[in-house]
């Protein structure tokens, strides 16, 4: 079954909102996280990251630690690392900064743009 998830699975993915359905292992966790980010299979998931498919499934399937590259997961996954390595908190924990933080130079400069706009906009009167 592990090797099952590893590889792809069609089950429906657990709701975050519902702590009751969230996976209670870090590993689990992190095929969790690797499903709902909309990559089928493991091997998806570790070309897209740049990881090693070997040592992802290994992860993966609970054989492997990763905490050496949870961090790295954390953010591909655009997950909480707490939640991912000790199942503390929420799994979308993060804050605004977080977020922004997360994202491509380019986009980052695209947020600033509207950020500033918004200001902009908010300055000139309450009705525009």
């Amino acid at each position: 079954m592990a090797a099952d998830l590893a590889n792809g699975d069609a089950r429906a993915v657990s709701s975050p909102d519902d702590p009751a359905t969230l996976p209670r292992e870090p590993h689990e966790r992190l095929q969790w996280a690797r499903r709902n980010a909309g990559y089928v299979t493991a091997t998806d998931a570790a070309v897209a990251m740049g990881a090693g498919i070997t040592s992802y499934i290994s992860h993966e399937n609970g054989h492997r630690r990763f905490r050496n590259v949870a961090e790295h997961y954390a953010k591909h996954f655009r997950i909480s690392l707490a939640w991912l390595l000790v199942g503390e908190g929420h799994p979308r924990a993060r804050t605004l900064g977080q977020e922004i933080d997360l994202e491509t130079p380019e986009i980052q400069a695209q947020m600033q743009t509207f950020y500033e706009w918004l200001k902009f906009r908010a300055g000139k009167s309450p009705t525009t």
